[in-house]
């Protein structure tokens, strides 16, 4: 039992420090597009990275212990005083404020690609996957909302078709592991509408498209 609890505390430790190097790095990469933005501008695989960054912290806010969190936070701060620059503010201290800033840098990047039709920053299904996946897990209230808003936006790329008043324009196609998310989501919410919703969307994945057969 002893050897069993060592291993875990090991793993868990590594992938908090994990986190916090990640979170460095990419901070890090964040201060150098500011600076020199005519060399180094965002792109897609970036901003997967961020997303990747900010997805893994949620899960860790959300499942982590105290120590765990404090264990993060005193990484980070060490990252901060070594590199000199400023890390997260207290929209990184929640799991809700890790959903509000995955949408945010999605949503900036989506208006850039729409509005520079830049290719090296076209939106990636990774992108909306990550958000997707944390929404899944963060247990946060209306999540299973936005998943579908943002599964309507993807399928309605893909299908060529319009979006709804209320809907959320997309720049990818679905594939397995975005209905995954969905599916994930809709088993998490725990309502009876939930099931219904996943049992309607899982017929509809067995109607097929070519990224879901």
């Amino acid at each position: 039992e002893y050897g069993t609890a060592l291993k875990h505390s090991v793993i868990n430790t590594s992938y908090i420090r994990a986190l916090a190097d990640a979170t460095r790095v990419m901070k890090k990469m964040k201060h150098t597009q500011s600076t020199y933005h005519a060399q180094v501008a965002p792109d897609t695989l970036s901003i997967k990275a961020e997303l990747n960054v900010w997805a893994k912290r949620a899960i860790l806010l959300g499942r982590g212990t105290a120590d765990d969190i404090a264990l993060l936070r005193q990484s980070e701060e060490d990252s901060a005083n070594e590199e000199g620059i400023e890390m997260y503010g207290s929209e990184a201290d929640t799991v809700q404020g890790c959903m509000r800033a995955m949408d945010a840098i999605i949503t900036q990047a989506e208006k850039k690609f729409a509005t520079q039709n830049n290719e090296n920053l076209r939106p990636s299904v990774d992108w909306y996957n990550h958000f997707i996946g944390a929404l899944a897990r963060s247990g946060t209230e209306c999540a299973l909302a936005k998943a579908q808003q943002v599964l309507g936006g993807m399928e309605a790329y893909e299908a060529n078709g319009e979006i709804s008043k209320d809907g959320r324009k997309c720049y990818a196609a679905p594939d397995v592991i975005t209905y995954n998310g969905v599916l994930f989501c809709m088993t998490r919410d725990g309502s009876k509408s939930g099931a219904v919703e996943a049992k309607k969307l899982l017929e509809r994945m067995n109607c097929g498209t070519n990224n879901v057969r």
